[in-house]
């Protein structure tokens, strides 16, 4: 019987809670240093104090409320924001562009150009990025720089900017929704899909003065593109537009304008010399260490829930409290930290699984046996590590709340995490056993008999002895042997009270009885 709470399990709960008051005051998207933008230096004009306004003049008023953005500047004063947009579109990529928005709004930039080559990657943060971009005031114009793919995804955030130009030898298009697993099956769950996605990117598009139907074309291969009589892209193929494709001329509203393309640079120096803002002052934003890590710590999330899981399982194999544990804690930590800062996880997921883990824990070292405690545990710390990957993006609400497009992924994660687990655990099994460390923790030497060692009182003795139960035996009971009692059992039969009963099997401190044939007559 269990008098107190066990110290292993107290500990890993306290370094639990710990863990979660971090996590409650911890600000990762706190503010972003000074230097982190590389650009021309200032002007004396561009640092210097703005004097009086003078009689009749229009003057740009004082920042006497600091929560307010800096006033935009005009001409070529406003600098052109240059934002790199290249690799996998993922829930990382979208709080750092989102950032780098923010700054160049409150540097005063009036011309914002993503210079992009991209595979794709998910919608979800597709959408939330053509959002962004869409919402956008009136005076900032966007750009699209198409330096090789801007592919699946990409092409649709692209079609979110004001206009697109493209390298040589580029490509834009391709976008069929899919899943980890493969294509979407076909029925009402792929068009409820596509209907909700291709609606919001459709008018978007509108919205820039794209042609919707390309959007179509590009999701479905059973839209067939045409252009005029001429069949750009037949049925039965996903609309992919080369750099001469797109930039061709067509008649739209009575205007001959760009399919897609507005024209054609060599490079980004080509480009901002043909928007008229080669003479301006050019910034590149740099990653700050905060959206780096975010980038990356999402892409390895998989790794470090294997490793949490890894840890804590060497931990409740070996006695004490030792590194394996704090590794698995830390794993854990990163993991809904990752989370956290790429916006699919909170603060409600960790409270959620330390939760799980201390009713695992209480299961475990204070009651006996394993039932309903253990289970309840298990299934809120699966539910939140699950929960934890669906993509939730910003001014959305509801931590419960499972898309159906993010399921898939989530589940291809969570897979991942436990065949890598696994693997681990087969592996430092193998090698701990041969490890020095390994005979302080687990008894190597065999208790054999022939060796001394056996149970304390040995029952061999009394094979064939016969006395008579003194309860009934269903099975276990009393029986008595020249006058003394022992604790027996029969072979699953029911037998009465003063049955005369025989010794026929001795196990350790099992002794197994039969009704004694020979003495039933006496």
């Amino acid at each position: 019987m269990h008098n107190a709470f066990p110290m292993k399990p107290a500990f890993v709960f306290l370094v639990a809670c710990a863990w979660l008051v971090g996590l409650f005051g911890a600000n990762v998207r706190g503010a972003d240093p000074a230097d982190t933008v590389q650009a021309a230096p200032e002007t004396a004009a561009d640092s210097a104090e703005p004097s009086p306004p003078s009689d009749g003049a229009s003057q740009e008023p004082p920042p006497a409320e600091p929560a307010r953005p800096p006033a935009r500047p005009t001409g070529s004063d406003s600098p052109t924001y240059i934002i790199p947009l290249r690799g996998m579109i993922e829930s990382g990529m979208l709080f750092a562009i989102d950032r780098q928005l923010e700054r160049a709004r409150n540097a005063g930039a009036d011309v914002i150009v993503l210079h992009m080559n991209t595979p794709g990657g998910m919608l979800t943060t597709t959408e939330h990025l053509m959002r962004m971009l869409a919402d956008l005031p009136e005076d900032i114009r966007t750009y699209t720089y198409v330096d090789k793919d801007a592919l699946s995804a990409g092409a649709f955030i692209a079609m979110a900017t004001d206009a697109i130009y493209m390298a040589p030898q580029s490509r834009i298009g391709a976008s069929a929704l899919v899943t980890p697993f493969g294509d979407l099956k076909e029925g009402d769950m792929k068009e409820k899909s596509y209907s909700a996605s291709m609606s919001l990117i459709q008018s978007i598009a509108a919205q820039k003065g794209y042609d919707p139907d390309l959007i179509e074309a590009m999701m479905r291969t059973e839209f067939e593109y045409k252009i005029g009589e001429e069949t750009l892209s037949p049925a039965g193929r996903l609309l992919t537009l080369s750099t001469d494709e797109a930039a061709r001329m067509v008649e739209r509203n009575g205007k001959s304008v760009p399919l897609l393309s507005s024209g054609t640079a060599r490079n980004l120096d080509e480009l901002l010399d043909m928007i008229g803002r080669a003479d301006t002052r050019i910034v590149t934003p740099l990653l700050t260490p905060t959206e780096t890590l975010i980038r990356y710590a999402k892409l390895l999330a998989v790794l470090f829930l294997a490793m949490g899981v890894l840890g804590l399982y060497i931990e409740i194999r070996t006695p004490g409290f030792g590194i394996p544990g704090v590794i698995g804690l830390f794993g854990f930590m990163l993991y809904f930290w990752a989370q956290n800062i790429a916006g699919t996880g909170g603060t409600i997921e960790a409270l959620v699984f330390i939760v799980g883990l201390g009713l695992l824990l209480l299961e475990i070292f204070v009651i006996p046996g394993f039932g309903v405690t253990g289970i309840a545990g298990l299934i809120l710390m699966g539910g939140s590590v699950f929960a934890a990957m669906i993509r939730r993006l910003p001014g959305e609400t509801g931590w419960f709340a499972f898309p159906e497009m993010q399921v898939s992924n989530a589940l291809a994660h969570l897979g991942g995490a436990v065949i890598v687990a696994g693997v681990g655990m087969l592996v430092l099994t193998r090698l701990f056993e041969f490890s020095p460390a390994y005979s302080h923790l687990a008894l190597l030497a065999s208790l054999d008999q022939d060796k001394g060692y056996g149970p304390s009182d040995r029952k061999e003795h009394l094979l064939d002895a016969t006395g008579k139960t003194r309860t009934a035996l269903h099975p276990a009971g009393i029986a008595e042997f020249d006058g003394k009692k022992l604790d027996v059992v029969s072979r699953g039969e029911f037998i009465e009270a003063d049955t005369p009963v025989r010794i026929v099997e001795t196990r350790g401190n099992r002794i197994v009885v039969e009704p004694d044939p020979t003495t039933n007559d006496e």
